[in-house]
Order: structure tokens, then C-alpha cells, then sequence
């Protein structure tokens, strides 16, 4: 018995001693979390930190197109509370709010080129309200609309077009189906309206006026601290290929933007056709400065733009085989440009 008593013993000490042991074990398995945790918390504060510091460095000097850019302040410290004074009606630019910091000293600031009746903007700022939001667009129709969401989440409303110089441009609009595809381009398939979806309108809905367009790079690169939070989102119908040429071009857009989507129309206006590889290649191109850029495009779900490439050549601007960057994008939904192999 005494044996048995003995044996009972060394097993017990044995549990108890690898019961210790196992505690430790996962003490200090814990406490390698913890510290891995904070790691890499420190290495994205660290990185977020860097790309602030390239942004300040990497601030173009001279000027581009005779328009000076940049700037140590952000013109938003000038920025007035407009939005509700007797001559607000008659104004194209209007501010109910002004950017802030938060907690962290960043602003959060969401801007849309082309926001149409406002439901992507009002659906992102209701699901991220720390952001402050610019809201551009040059129909009319849609001004109390915007000027309703830019009041609500207390931003900034711009009746303009968004462009590369400051002028009155015509703007191609119609009646039909919301004025979907309305642009600055005449050529373009959306020119008399949407037309149940049909290439030929029996009856045309087009119409045309002048439209206040504005140069939003310099206006961006005016308002933009490097420190900021930028989301951009550009649904311009055609006119954001120069746009996007003059805010690479200028260094505005590795400088200030973090995450930028874009929708592509290079097949809507064959004067844009040969366009059609860049929705390719820009997300490939900011990638390489931090942007985070996806490319929306729909050339094979548009039922007026399936209609037309029933006629064209294969070898043609509506071709999809001759460009390794065309490749690259579906043509249907998100494109997130040439991949790095």
C-alpha cells in the first residue's frame, strides 16, 4: 500500500507540476500577443506617420498649367458658413459646416466629383459620420436635393462641374430616366436620354446649358492638409480622365488621397475610346504612392453601350485584346487595375 501511496504521489506532482507548466506556457503565450498587438499597432502608426511626412516632402514647387498649387495652410481655416444667408439662393458654393479633427488631430473629409441625386454621399456620410463631406455637381435639378444632404451632415455643396480650369462649359443633360448619363460630352450614347435602354430615342429628351465648371485640383489642393483623411469618389460621365491626368500630374493625388474610386466612361463618347486603357492602369500607377484606388466600370452591362459594340470591329476602340491594361479590368463592376507579376 505504501508502494501504491508513493506512486499516487509522483503522479500527482507530475499532473500538478505539467498543470504549472501549461499555465505558463500560456502566460507567456499571451503576453507574446499583447506584445504583437502593440507592434503592430506601432508600425501602422509609424507607417501613417511616414505617409504623412512623404506627402509634405513630395509637394510639387512652381506652378502646373499657370495654376499655383499647395500651400502650408488649408483654405478651409478661411472657409465662412454661407449655406443659410438671404443671398444663399443665388450662390454656386455653399458651406453649412466646417471640417474637423478628431480625437487623433486627422479630418476625415469625403469627397464627391459628380453626385448626381446624392444617393452614394448620403449613403456613405450615414454610415461614416466623422466624415465632412464636398459635394459637386453642376445639374440643377438635383440642387435642393444636395443642398439638403450638404445641411444635414453640415459639409459643402458645389452647383459646379468639376474640370481643369475655371470657365462655363455647355452641359449635355436630359429628361429621361433621372438624367442619367448626362455629361459634358455631346457625342455621348446618353446624349437624348436613356431610351429604355435602346441606342436609338424615338424621341429625344436632350437638352443643353452652361454650366459654371471650376478647376477642382487647385480647389483641392487648396482645401487638403496632407494630415487629412481623404476618400474620393469620381462619377463624371467622361471628364474624369482629366481630372485624374491633372491630379497625378501635379502630385495632389499621392500627396493627399488615401482611398480614391473612380467610374469609368471611356467607351459613353468616342472621343474618349481611346481612353479606355487608363481604367487599368491609374490604380496601378497610385499604388505605387499608397493610394487605394478601384476603377467601377460597366462597358458590358450598359444596355445602349451593348447595343453598340454589336457594330464595331473586333480590332476597334471597343476592342478588348490589344492592351494587356484592358486585360486587366472586366469591364463589369470593380477593376483594381494591372497586378504587380
Amino acid at each position: 500500500h505504501s508502494c501504491l501511496c508513493f506512486v499516487l504521489l509522483i503522479a500527482v506532482q507530475a499532473v500538478t507540476t505539467r498543470s504549472e507548466y501549461e499555465e505558463r506556457q500560456i502566460e507567456k503565450l499571451r503576453n507574446d500577443v499583447v506584445q504583437a498587438h502593440e507592434i503592430i499597432q506601432n508600425l501602422l502608426e509609424s507607417n501613417r506617420y511616414l505617409r504623412s511626412k512623404l506627402r509634405e516632402v513630395s509637394q510639387p514647387s512652381g506652378d502646373f498649367g499657370q495654376t499655383e498649387y499647395g500651400g502650408a495652410d488649408s483654405s478651409t481655416d478661411n472657409l465662412r458658413i454661407n449655406g443659410y444667408d438671404e443671398d444663399a439662393d443665388d450662390n454656386n458654393e455653399l458651406i453649412y459646416g466646417l471640417p474637423f479633427e478628431n480625437e487623433s488631430g486627422t479630418r476625415n473629409i469625403v469627397i464627391e466629383l459628380g453626385s448626381n441625386n446624392g444617393d452614394w454621399i448620403r449613403s456613405f456620410l450615414t454610415s461614416h459620420r466623422d466624415y465632412w463631406p464636398i459635394i459637386v455637381e453642376p445639374q440643377p435639378i438635383y440642387r435642393d436635393l444636395l443642398r439638403e444632404i450638404a445641411m444635414e451632415f453640415r459639409g459643402a455643396y458645389l452647383q459646379k462641374a468639376a474640370w481643369i480650369s475655371d470657365t462655363n462649359l455647355t452641359f449635355y443633360g436630359h429628361t429621361d430616366a433621372g438624367g442619367m448619363g448626362s455629361s459634358l460630352f455631346s457625342d455621348s450614347i446618353y446624349r437624348h436620354g436613356y431610351c429604355n435602354g435602346s441606342l436609338q430615342c424615338n424621341t429625344s429628351f436632350g437638352e443643353s446649358y452652361q454650366v459654371e465648371a471650376f478647376d477642382v485640383v487647385a480647389y483641392l489642393m487648396r482645401m487638403l492638409r496632407p494630415s487629412d483623411m481623404v476618400v474620393l469618389r469620381m462619377d463624371m460621365e467622361g471628364a474624369e480622365y482629366e481630372v485624374a491626368r491633372r491630379l497625378v500630374g501635379c502630385g495632389g493625388a499621392c500627396r493627399l488621397v488615401d482611398v480614391w474610386e473612380m467610374e469609368g466612361h471611356a467607351m459613353y463618347s468616342p472621343r474618349n475610346h481611346r481612353l479606355r486603357p487608363v481604367d487599368g492602369v491609374l490604380p496601378w500607377l497610385v499604388r505605387a504612392c499608397g493610394v487605394r484606388m478601384s476603377v467601377y466600370q460597366y462597358y458590358k452591362a450598359d444596355p445602349k453601350l451593348v447595343e453598340a459594340r454589336r457594330g464595331a470591329r473586333p480590332d476597334g476602340a471597343l476592342g478588348a485584346n490589344s492592351c494587356s491594361a484592358l486585360d486587366a479590368c472586366p469591364e463589369v463592376g470593380r477593376c483594381d487595375g494591372i497586378g504587380e507579376d
